[in-house]
């Protein structure tokens, strides 16, 4: 916001400096003093009564009107331009005391250096009175500059300007990150003029952007929840049909010949993956619909991956690659056990999957400390081909795959790192995606750590 009000302001004093240099494209012809009152009028009145009574009985004396050289110098002069006292040596001020002794009105003529003002003489209409006033600035020769006061009326006024500006922007902006962080939930609430002054804050085009940010959101809000709905109701009513035909496929295989008992076990294997398939579906939508976990204990980490070991030890070795788990630094963690079990299996079996025969999967679990908060690290490391660098970011979205793993024969559903990713977000941590630097796939679950263990 900051950078809002300097812009504004900068912004300000550049359209203020263009309409300053095209009115003053030419040198100003009248006093460069802040008004021209009447105090000022009777004052030249009164200098000039006194120069005339010193000249008539002095006459051009060195000290003719008791004026400070130094600033400015004061003299007489005939109509016709004579000068008969003060050191005026430039003859084009002679217009100057001309136009003034013929029209009766103050004449200026402005130089480089000071400006002279011709004064006509109220008491005697054949002598013209001079004030020669030396700039303080060589910029006065265009005109009076801005004061301190300008600068601070304007800073206050780009201010309250930036603010008005910037505040409704700035929730707006806030409620987008929180969308973009999967709170549908979130709405731009109204600023202090909408709810205090609503004759000034309320109808204007920011208030009806705000408006209409509410109305996208709650759009976006309405037709994510219908997906989730119809994503929960068709994966749980695939169960009963499906559970009904494996019961059909065991009698089927029961009372079938050997020669069909090959395509039968060829059904009973695609049937077992939708049913895998269907069960995460229904994972996934329960862990979209929570928006926290419901009954978080605290647990050690590392029981969760001594607990997972045989298993992935058992699968890897059917894949000919092998699994070895590191706990660097024990540590415990509050949340749900069970969860976070079936992320890190998801993970792992996902790096399975891909990791060639004769390669290795690494599990590590390690504790960290950034901004005084302690972290709980698990990492999985494949020895696989990787993932393109445009589509690391895009792997954690459900159903999506590279297109290596759409193979035939190469499983997964593109479900299980969404599922993981879920999980680290409900647990207020972070799920990282990166490619190793000896080749692979790392991935990287971060989470709060509420105590390290010896």
């Amino acid at each position: 916001m900051i950078r809002l009000i300097v812009k504004i302001f900068l912004a300000y004093w550049l359209a203020a400096g263009l309409v300053i240099v095209a009115v003053n494209i030419r040198p100003h012809q009248h006093m460069h003093i802040p008004e021209l009152t009447d105090a000022l009028y009777a004052s030249l009145d009164h200098d000039a009564l006194l120069a005339l009574q010193s000249y008539r009985a002095h006459g051009c004396t060195s000290d003719f009107g008791q004026a400070d050289p130094s600033t400015s110098l004061i003299g007489l002069a005939k109509a016709d331009g004579t000068i008969l006292c003060g050191n005026f040596a430039l003859r084009a001020m002679q217009s100057a005391v001309t136009s003034a002794a013929h029209s009766g009105r103050i004449a200026v003529s402005s130089y480089r250096d000071f400006q002279v003002v011709a004064f006509p003489m109220p008491e005697d209409k054949s002598l013209v009175f001079l004030l020669l006033s030396r700039y303080r600035s060589p910029l006065q020769f265009y005109g009076t500059l801005p004061g301190n006061i300008t600068f601070e009326v304007s800073l206050v006024v780009t201010v309250v300007m930036a603010l008005l500006v910037a505040l409704p922007i700035k929730r707006l902006r806030a409620m987008a990150h929180e969308i973009g962080l999967g709170n549908l939930d979130a709405r731009v609430s109204n600023g202090f003029l909408t709810k205090y002054v609503p004759f000034l804050g309320a109808g204007d085009d920011l208030d009806g952007l705000a408006i209409d940010f509410n109305f996208m959101a709650g759009r976006i809000e309405a037709l994510v929840n219908a997906q989730r709905l119809l994503l929960r109701d068709v994966s749980h009513e695939l169960r009963s049909p499906l559970a009904r035909a494996n019961l059909a496929l065991e009698l089927a295989k029961a009372k079938s010949c050997e020669s069909a008992c090959a395509y039968l076990d060829r059904i009973e294997l695609e049937t077992g993956k939708l049913n895998d398939l269907i069960s995460q579906l229904m994972d996934l939508s329960y862990m979209e619909m929570i928006n926290g976990l419901a009954h978080p204990e605290e647990f050690a980490l590392s029981l969760i991956v001594l607990d997972l070991l045989p298993d992935l030890q058992f699968e890897a070795a059917a894949k000919g690659c092998h699994v070895v788990a590191t706990v660097a630094q024990a540590c415990r963690a509050r949340g749900d056990r069970n969860l976070l079990h079936r992320a890190l299996e998801n993970v792992a079996r996902n790096a399975i999957r891909y990791t060639p025969s004769g390669g290795s999967v690494t599990i590590r679990l390690d504790a960290e400390e950034r901004s005084g908060a302690k972290q709980a690290v698990l990492k999985v490391s494949d020895s696989g081909p990787g993932v393109p660098e445009g589509e690391l970011h895009a792997i954690v979205k459900p159903f999506y795959r590279v297109d290596q793993s759409r193979q035939a024969g190469s499983g997964g559903f593109g479900i299980g790192l969404a599922i993981a990713d879920r999980t680290i977000q409900l647990h207020n941590g972070e799920l990282r995606v990166s490619n190793g630097s000896r080749g692979g796939l790392v991935v990287e679950m971060r989470i709060p750590a509420i105590a390290l263990e010896a």
